[in-house]
């Protein structure tokens, strides 16, 4: 079979077809971006409020933490758990600027301990608030105690 002679092929770089999409950087700031994709972002710790505490093994901050991709997508993770037992919504800790979503965010998650179900939000201002919702298990009012599990992702910009 004879060899096809296709010559040079040539095209736009990938820095040359983002910028026609509508990046708006440098290519040297692209080139950066791209070679960071790879990498894994650094876990950050986040400061509990008053009252809670990691529930991670050894207390790690992978028990409480939070990490922001290349591309603007924070995760916030949470394995904590309350010191006493509780009947409303309780702060769990602040993000700071630019780790924050636009707008509230939020999620629902269980108690690890009664299998409770909790509602996990994240607001603008960065404030994560844990709140424990009732079922047939247990009375209005009653206080329960909070071990929750879980993670929740948003764009920060």
């Amino acid at each position: 079979m004879p060899e096809l002679d296709l010559g040079r092929v040539t095209g736009k770089s990938a820095y040359e077809y983002a910028a026609a999409g509508g990046y708006a950087g440098t290519e040297a700031e692209f080139q950066d971006m791209l070679a960071k994709m790879g990498e894994a972002p650094e876990k950050l710790a986040l400061p509990l409020a008053e009252g809670w505490s990691s529930h991670s093994v050894g207390g790690s901050v992978d028990g409480h933490c939070y990490r922001k991709t290349a591309d603007g997508f924070v995760t916030l993770f949470l394995d904590v758990a309350y010191s006493e037992n509780t009947t409303g919504t309780k702060t769990v800790g602040i993000l700071p600027e630019g780790y924050r979503p636009a707008a509230q965010i939020s999620a629902m998650g269980y108690d690890m301990g009664r299998m409770l179900p909790i509602s996990l939000s994240v607001t603008a201002n960065g404030k994560i608030s844990l709140l424990p919702m009732r079922n047939s298990g247990v009375s209005p009012g009653e206080a329960v105690y909070m071990y929750f599990i879980g993670s929740i992702s948003f764009y920060a910009g």
